[in-house]
């Protein structure tokens, strides 16, 4: 009886040990392959998300490079608009032909000192006062190409239109956007 007995606890004995080892590579073998597993998943599902969008945000830059020349047109033609300061009195001359091209009469032109534009490097803004005589159709024309249809940057302040002996009489306030060298208008540094 007593070998059975012992042969027993032999038998339990090596269930515990085989029980414990079972438990212990669980915990210490197969469970951290696993969860180390898992953060791999999950690091590469991460890594093919960022992918995606490095993806289109190149796609993006791409589109926008393709542009480029389109950019670079409109760059010119904008710096083309700026007068130089040396063109002012050009600039002056061509409107008043440009208003006797239109039976408008162009005169009291009068120029005040520029004064630097927010947010450009280069830029200023050339205040001008003029009085423009005329039919009011003529006149509403003379505006309107001044505005649109000429080549030079400038903005209409201000319009007074009053009728003085018959005719029409427009004074005008206007900014001409001048720039200190041809080419040189860039936007100011923002600070990022």
């Amino acid at each position: 009886m007593n070998a059975r007995h012992v042969d027993r606890i032999w038998l339990l004995g090596g269930f515990v040990v085989i029980v414990l080892l079972t438990v212990l590579s669980w915990f210490l073998l197969i469970q951290p392959t696993y969860a180390e597993a898992d953060q791999r998943h999950s690091e590469a599902g991460d890594t093919q998300t960022q992918l995606t969008q490095l993806r289109k945000r190149n796609t993006e830059l791409e589109a926008e490079d393709a542009k480029k020349v389109e950019y670079k047109a409109k760059l010119a033609s904008y710096q083309a608009a700026l007068t130089t300061g040396s063109g002012v009195p050009d600039f002056l001359r061509e409107l008043q032909k440009s208003g006797t091209s239109m039976n408008v009469l162009v005169s009291g032109l009068t120029v005040a000192d520029p004064a630097p534009v927010k947010g450009t490097t280069n830029v200023s803004a050339l205040p001008i006062t003029l009085t423009a005589s005329g039919s009011a159709e003529d006149l509403s024309t003379f505006l309107t190409r001044l505005q649109n249809g000429q080549p030079r940057a400038l903005l209409i302040d201000s319009a007074n239109l009053g009728k003085d002996q018959g005719s029409w009489t427009l004074n005008l306030t206007i900014k001409a956007f001048v720039s200190e060298s041809a080419g040189s208008a860039t936007p100011a540094p923002t600070g990022k």
